[in-house]
């Protein structure tokens, strides 16, 4: 069924209902139901409810993902074409309510369409809900998709459509990229990204230093387009270098946040409700997850507390030598200790800041400008020609081909820029202090060899000391049980709790930053849900015999279970961004558990099988944790997906088991559709 059948079939509805509205008895029997001496007008609209329903004997859940599209595709064409809405919609509306209503049954759609439309259409003039006036509010993220659409047509681009699929045509897509890259190049990226920054600075959080630029979904409906702020910084990076700029006005910024906010509405990624609402099939999360990392990429920039940069640092190259002269003869120390200035420096700045070497000098007595030198060019900064030379569209990054890994962009592997080697700008603090991690971090793999490989191991540790310091005791070690061999990352206890964590360092790379699904699932599959299925089997063993005995160095620790409740967190090392919101683990471990991948790229594939194996043990373990159960309300709700930074900031103020509990209960029930822990955590604290 398409839309221009379904209208057909609206069109060719006879309205016979309406010259029995006044009479509930010939009301009833025209709807077929039998006359009695009581009549109810909502007992007829009902009837009318049940034959749509049972119009469809199969596949209602599909035929409301129909309808949803469907409705869709009207809009379009209402907003872009000028056709009519009604009475369409209406009918459209009601369709979809009843199949929702009465339960969705997958598969194929088997059924009359014509019958259903028919009796959908009798019910809005039995029930008329009216929606003209909320719609719009109802279907924001539809109409806005459309407007933007619209007003880039206007100006020239070509669209593509198909259905309810939309998009650019690729060349005006290109033209439109030169356009937004030209009109920044013209303000001036240091221009744009102090503008920026000066947009953004009301939503700056002090006690975790960054920037709420978060979803900003609503329970009521409603809401406006975000503007893409991450992505108006990595070009204003990629440009911060190069022809004198001419053009900084106030009316050249707003055509820029104009056209650039159109474009990123095209993407239609941006959720104006909230995700919990949305039920999603594996095939549906995969288009998700293509979703979450272009908003991710488009309007949100990654941020880690500048403050917290040098524990982390020291803590997970805890191993190296800090005092051993690398590169052009700086150490390790010597990089923290320019850390420690430009973060210094920019503490009370939000958006650009610029340093020399006499700056750092001054504030370091203890430096020579060889060393400070050697460092700002060889560690910390871009090289002259600039920052995302190879970076233009959000879905820009590496590839396979020849020359391919250098696609996308590279701002976040080093903090500064410089056109001269001389001044060096930092484009904010907190910006930046992931590109700060990157690029100390670098330096550190360029002279050590398998130091990625020794990462989990120091990562445990550094947690396991920060637990310590705030009273907190932990527990790890090998374990072996049902002839199965388990090892336990970090433990904590409480009365109440046992939590286990299970630390793994894959980054979030470029490639699903850019929003390659398989890439997403592979980098969520190695990070994610192998700590998780690991984080399963302790709780399967646990719950089955009550204790597991735990050898840490010849060192032996019974945890017992105690009839306590159990939690499982995935600690990744640095952010994943959106995907670490609980309500998207929930939707990811529940669409995926009863899934299996695959992918034509055979490299990919390789992954896909691994993936596949852990889905299966997540089945097994379903299966042991809730035996004879087909189905389990939230099955995944003691689930969290953390970073070291956010762990680090629960730990703020936190003394003792008992404490770090409660405060780690303080977001687990909460619904803001932020998907920001910060956030979250910020406003239950409040």
């Amino acid at each position: 069924m398409n839309l221009q059948e379904f209208e057909a079939a609206v069109d060719a509805c006879p309205d016979e209902i309406t010259p029995k509205l006044d009479s509930l008895e010939a009301l009833y029997e025209y709807v077929g139901l039998p006359v009695e001496s009581s009549f109810s007008r909502n007992e007829a609209a009902q009837e009318l409810y049940r034959k749509i329903v049972l119009a469809f004997p199969a596949g209602r859940q599909t035929v409301w993902k129909r309808c949803r599209d469907l409705l869709e595709e009207l809009i379009q064409d209402h907003v872009l074409d000028g056709k009519p809405l009604d009475p369409y919609f209406e009918v459209l509306e009601h369709l979809r309510d009843a199949v929702r209503a009465e339960g969705a049954t997958p598969g194929d759609i088997k059924g009359d369409w014509n019958a259903a439309i028919r009796h959908a259409f009798d019910h809005t003039r039995v029930s008329n809900w009216d929606t003209s006036a909320t719609r719009e509010n109802t279907h924001t993220r539809e109409f806005e998709l459309a407007r933007a659409a619209r007003r880039l047509h206007e100006a020239g681009c070509k669209l593509l459509r198909t259905g309810h699929y939309l998009s650019l045509a690729p060349e005006s897509e290109m033209l439109l990229v030169e356009r937004l890259e030209a009109a920044i190049a013209q303000i001036g990226g240091l221009n744009a990204a102090r503008r920026v920054f000066a947009q953004i600075t009301p939503l700056y959080r002090e006690v975790y230093e960054r920037y709420d630029l978060v979803k900003r979904p609503s329970m009521m409906g409603g809401g406006k387009p975000q503007i893409p702020f991450g992505y108006i910084l990595m070009l204003a990076a990629k440009h911060f270098i190069g022809k004198k700029p001419n053009q900084d006005t106030d009316a050249n910024w707003l055509s820029m946040l104009r056209l650039a906010s159109d474009y990123a509405a095209v993407f239609d990624v941006q959720e104006y409700a909230p995700s919990v609402w949305r039920n999603m099939d594996a095939a549906e999360l995969i288009v998700y997850l293509r979703e979450v990392a272009q908003f991710d990429t488009l309007f949100r920039l990654p941020q880690i507390r500048a403050s917290d940069m040098d524990t982390i640092i020291r803590g997970i190259l805890r191993d190296l030598d800090f005092d051993e002269k690398r590169g052009g003869g700086w150490t390790l120390n010597d990089l923290l200790t320019i850390l420690q200035v430009l973060l210094d420096g920019s503490k009370a700045k939000r958006g650009p800041h610029w340093f020399d070497t006499d700056k750092i000098l001054t504030a370091q007595s203890g430096l020579d400008l060889i060393t400070v030198t050697a460092a700002l060019n060889e560690v910390f900064s871009h090289p002259k020609t600039g920052a995302n030379p190879n970076f233009s569209k959000p879905t820009d990054g590496p590839t396979d081909d020849p020359g391919g890994r250098e696609l996308g962009h590279n701002f976040y592997t080093r903090p500064l820029l410089t056109a001269d080697e001389k001044t060096y700008w930092l484009l904010d603090r907190s910006m930046c202090s992931t590109s700060c991690f990157e690029a100390i971090l670098g330096a550190a793999r360029s002279t050590e060899q398998k130091l990625d490989q020794k990462l989990g191991a120091t990562i445990e540790a550094f947690l396991r000391d920060r637990f310590h310091d705030h009273q907190i005791t932990t527990v790890s070690g090998d374990y072996d049980v049902d002839r199965e061999h388990g090892e336990c990352d970090i433990v904590v206890e409480t009365e109440e709790v046992i939590v286990f964590f299970e630390i793994k360092k894959k980054p979030f790379t470029r490639r699903a930053q850019a929003g390659s699904d398989a890439h997403v699932l592979l980098d969520l599959a190695e990070s994610l849900v192998s700590a998780q299925v690991q984080a399963g089997w302790h709780e399967v063993r646990l719950r089955k015999y009550g204790y597991i005995d735990l050898d840490e160095k010849g060192q032996k620790y019974r945890l017992e279970l105690k009839g306590r409740h159990i939690e499982r967190i995935a600690v990744s090392l640095l952010q994943y961004g959106s995907f670490q919101d609980r309500i998207f683990l929930k939707q990811l471990l529940e669409g995926i558990m009863n899934a299996s991948f695959t992918s034509p790229d055979p490299l990919v594939n390789k992954k896909m099988t691994a993936l596949n194996a852990s889905l299966n043990e997540l089945r097994d373990q379903f299966a042991a944790l809730h035996p004879g159960q087909m189905e389990v309300r939230a099955p995944f709700f003691h689930c969290w997906f953390l970073s070291v930074p956010q762990l680090l900031a629960l730990l703020d103020g936190v003394t003792g088991p008992a404490e770090f509990k409660r405060t780690l209960w303080q977001t687990r029930g909460v619904v803001t559709g932020t998907a920001d822990f910060y956030y979250e955590l910020a406003f239950m604290q409040r």
